[in-house]
């Protein structure tokens, strides 16, 4: 009953199903392209895998990222 809901730049993919019995959200989850590496995670699936957000992050609803800065 899983449902493939897209990949990420990295090429995990990502996954819902269902709750389980007793419980009341939907079961997410990722299956990581080589070594499972939480860190690989963008934050905008992060927010997804957590309930943060219902929202299916793509391309285009991805938030423009800022370049970090090192102050010496």
């Amino acid at each position: 009953k899983k449902e493939f809901v897209g990949e990420d730049g990295y090429g995990n993919k990502y996954y819902t199903a269902p709750p389980r019995k007793g419980y009341k959200r939907n079961r997410r989850w990722v299956i990581y392209k080589d070594t499972p590496e939480a860190s690989m995670v963008p934050p905008e699936w992060h927010g997804w895998l957590h309930h943060q957000s219902d929202v299916i992050p793509n391309e285009k609803s991805e938030a423009p990222r800022r370049a970090w800065t090192v102050f010496t």
